[in-house]
C-alpha cells in the first residue's frame, strides 16, 4: 500500500476516517484485499469504474477509467446520490454511520467528496441545501467535462467557489501536488471542507477569475498549451479552444533529468482528439507497460502523463509525436 496519513488521530472513533496515499492506486480485486471492511475509493485510487461490494460492505466510486466520461457523473455527485439513497444504511459501526475513505488526490472532486461524508455524518440535514446541490451540479459538469463546460463564470457563485477551492488550485499552480505528501494533501482536503461550509452558509469569500494561459503548439483541431490562470480553461473555451494537450515543467534539483506533466483534454467525445489511443501510443513511447499503474491513462476525455515518473518526452518531441498520430489516423 502507499503512504497512508490518518487525518484524525483521536482515539475516540469517528464516522468518517480519512485515508490519504498520495498518486497510489491499485485494482478493486487487490483493494478488497488491503482495505476491506467498510472502504470506499473516490475518484482513481481504485483503478476502474464504479464498483460495490454489499458484504463487506465496500465501494469504489470513480469516473475515470473504463467509463463513458461525458453520461458518468462526477465522483462527488456520486457520492452525494450514494448518501442519499441510503448509504449508510449498510455502512455501519456498532449501528452508526461509519466509513474508511481512501483518496490518492486532493483536488476539487475528493475534497468535495469528502466534505459531503463528512458533513452528512455531523448532521445529514446539512446536505439537504439547495447550496449543496448547487456546488455539486458546477463541480460535476465542470469535471466530466475536465474543466471545459461553456458556463458563465463571470457570476457571484463561479467567484465564490474559486475561493473555495483556492487551496488545491494554488498548489497546483506552484507545482507542489505532485510530490506532495499525505500531510499536505490532508490539510488541503480539510481547508476545502472548511471553505464548503461556509459557501452553504452563505458566507463564502469570492476571488475574480484568471483565466490566463500560453499557446506554444498545436496541430489542425488541438493547441499545446501552459496555464498559467486557475481558469484558462475556461478562457480557452471562449477563445475557441476544444481540445489541448497542457503542459507543465516538473520541479527538479541540479543534474537531474527533466521530466514534464503532461494533461490531455477535450471538451467532449465529439471533439476528434483520440485520448484511449493516445494514452496506450504514449505508453508504447516511453516503454511503460500497458495497465500499469504509473502510466499514460485516464478517460475518454482527460488524462495524461503517469503521476509519479511523469515524461521524459520535452514538449517539441510531444507536439511532433501526436501530429504524426493523427495524421496516420486520417489516412
Amino acid at each position: 500500500m502507499g503512504e497512508i496519513f490518518l487525518a484524525e488521530t483521536d482515539p475516540r472513533p469517528k464516522p468518517i476516517e480519512l485515508n490519504v496515499e498520495p498518486r497510489f492506486k491499485e485494482k478493486w480485486e487487490v483493494f478488497l484485499q488491503h482495505c476491506g471492511r467498510n472502504a470506499i475509493a473516490l475518484d482513481g485510487r481504485v483503478i476502474g469504474a464504479t464498483k460495490r461490494d454489499f458484504n463487506l460492505p465496500a465501494a469504489n466510486f470513480n469516473h475515470h477509467e473504463e467509463v463513458d466520461r461525458t453520461s458518468t457523473a462526477a465522483t462527488s455527485q456520486q457520492t452525494l446520490t450514494e448518501i442519499r439513497l441510503g448509504l449508510f444504511e449498510t455502512f455501519q459501526k456498532d449501528g452508526k454511520p461509519f466509513a474508511r475513505l481512501f483518496v490518492e488526490d486532493c483536488d476539487e472532486d475528493v475534497s468535495t467528496s469528502v466534505a459531503l461524508f463528512e458533513m452528512y455524518c455531523e448532521d445529514p440535514g446539512l446536505l439537504d441545501n439547495w447550496r449543496v446541490n448547487q456546488l455539486v451540479e458546477i463541480e460535476n459538469r465542470l469535471d466530466m467535462s475536465a474543466g471545459m463546460y461553456p458556463m458563465k463564470h463571470d457570476l457571484d457563485t463561479f467567484a465564490q467557489l474559486r475561493w473555495v477551492y483556492e487551496p488545491y488550485r494554488s498548489a497546483r499552480r506552484q507545482g507542489k501536488v505532485s510530490t506532495m505528501d499525505a500531510s499536505g494533501m490532508a490539510e488541503i482536503i480539510k481547508e476545502i471542507g472548511s471553505r464548503i461550509r461556509k459557501f452553504v452558509e452563505e458566507k463564502a469569500e469570492q476571488i475574480p477569475l484568471d483565466g490566463r494561459y500560453e499557446v506554444l503548439g498545436g496541430g489542425k483541431s488541438w493547441s499545446m498549451v501552459k496555464e498559467i490562470g486557475s481558469d484558462a480553461r475556461v478562457k480557452m473555451i471562449a477563445d475557441g479552444i476544444k481540445a489541448i494537450l497542457s503542459v507543465a515543467e516538473v520541479p527538479t534539483q541540479e543534474g537531474q533529468e527533466q521530466h514534464w506533466k503532461y494533461t490531455l483534454a477535450r471538451m467532449s467525445p465529439w471533439i476528434k482528439f483520440p485520448l484511449p489511443e493516445f494514452y496506450s501510443y504514449l505508453n508504447e513511447q516511453e516503454g511503460i507497460l500497458a495497465g500499469s499503474p504509473d502510466s499514460w491513462g485516464g478517460s475518454d476525455l482527460s488524462g495524461g502523463s503517469p503521476k509519479t515518473a511523469h515524461s521524459k518526452i520535452p514538449p517539441q518531441r510531444m507536439e511532433q509525436l501526436l501530429n504524426e498520430f493523427l495524421e496516420r489516423q486520417q489516412e
